[in-house]
């Protein structure tokens, strides 16, 4: 028999009044799991026939029997109904069910949902989780558009994925490579609930949009914006910290969040060649490693080594101030700052490994596809040395 319930008399744990614990055995194919059904009985009141029962007399007798029947049939019940719904079935799937700790059908927001608060509690970084509870959101109002908030994840068509896509481009006009992440993220989300047995299959395991390689031009703000910057006069101090703040993110690449986090008792390190940092990144765990250079020094020392970092919210909006106060036509933004380490490292020759250890980058395709923007000039100059045209 490939299911089985049994009720079982804890003879090791009797106490001192006497009497044992009952608890409730479940066997599927061979794995067992068990349940207290808080019952206790003496042993020579229990008789192990049928499912097991308790022969005294009395009222104390026939309530304990009665939660044992109403136990075990509430048991055999949700057992019948997964077989019934050709679900997952495992002995701790059933007591799990019974106890409430987890349901027979799951609602697609319901997956997708406790995937984002996963994440969130395994310390996944901020963007990510942003992009995760961003990608919910179109989901919740693409359900609420087709009328079918409580659509169960079981009942997704195979179609869903497209369909879904559909409505991002066209309904909400995404462009595509963020339209396929978010059906993606949904995707990764169902196969989070197939894994946990919250569902037979993933229905969107067959979805099959493709991400373009878009290549887009790298924002950076050039050398002569950076001499304005530098040169700038400001007759609010909130306008000059931003400056100094920026000016710093372009002259060590932190981003944004790296920068608030930045302590110089901990971060910053003195070897032999000089004073360099070393910081853990926020976002992805790895190490940078940053060679302080003199105009990086320079802004630590003029705020002792403790950075006026605001909100991210505020930051991006004084920066913009700033830009229009230096007559610097593009739009700037804390992570500007970086790409602008970047591109300018690459375009003073310094090496693309060391480029990307500065950035904490674990991957090099990383910082050549969205950090080096290699000048036209360093393109000629390089052309010209290699051919003796100098």
């Amino acid at each position: 028999m490939k299911f089985n319930i049994n009720m079982w008399l804890r003879k090791d744990r009797i106490g001192a009044d006497g009497r044992a614990p009952i608890y409730c055995k479940v066997n599927y194919k061979g794995q067992i799991s068990m349940i207290s059904t808080n019952v206790r009985v003496s042993p020579d009141e229990w008789s192990s026939k049928g499912y097991g029962r308790i022969t005294s007399p009395g009222k104390y007798s026939e309530l304990g029997n009665t939660i044992l029947l109403e136990t075990y049939t509430k048991i055999k019940s949700i057992y019948r109904t997964l077989e019934d719904l050709d679900k997952v079935v495992t002995s701790k799937i059933v007591l799990k069910v019974y106890k409430g700790e987890r349901k027979i059908h799951y609602k697609l927001i319901e997956i997708v949902e406790e995937f984002v608060q996963d994440r969130e509690d395994l310390g996944y970084a901020n963007n990510t989780i942003r992009s995760l509870r961003n990608a919910l959101r179109h989901l919740k109002n693409y359900l609420e558009k087709i009328n079918n908030k409580n659509l169960l994840a079981e009942d997704l068509s195979k179609s869903f994925g497209d369909d879904f896509l559909k409505y991002l481009k066209t309904d909400q006009e995404l462009g595509h490579n963020q339209a396929v992440r978010i059906v993606k993220q949904t995707q990764a989300a169902l196969e989070f609930g197939f894994k946990r047995d919250y569902i037979e299959t993933n229905p969107l395991k067959s979805f099959m949009g493709k991400i373009r390689n878009e290549v887009k031009p790298i924002d950076f703000v050039d050398d002569q914006d950076m001499e304005r910057l530098k040169k700038a006069e400001f007759d609010d101090q909130r306008h000059e910290r931003v400056r100094d703040m920026f000016y710093f993110q372009c002259r060590t690449g932190l981003s944004y969040c790296d920068l608030k986090a930045f302590q110089s008792e901990s971060h910053v390190k003195i070897s032999q060649f000089g004073p360099f940092i070393q910081q853990q990144r926020q976002k992805s765990s790895t190490y940078s490693v940053i060679p302080l250079l003199p105009e990086a020094i320079t802004i630590l020392e003029k705020y002792e080594y403790k950075l006026p970092v605001i909100s991210n919210q505020k930051y991006n909006k004084y920066l913009k101030e700033v830009a229009a106060i230096c007559d610097i036509k593009m739009s700037l933004t804390s992570h500007i700052g970086r790409k602008t380490f970047a591109t300018w490292l690459f375009n003073n020759e310094v090496n693309a490994v060391s480029v990307m250890k500065a950035l904490g980058h674990s991957d090099l395709k990383t910082t050549l596809k969205y950090y080096a923007e290699i000048l036209p000039k360093k393109v000629i100059e390089d052309f010209r040395q290699a051919f003796g045209l100098m």
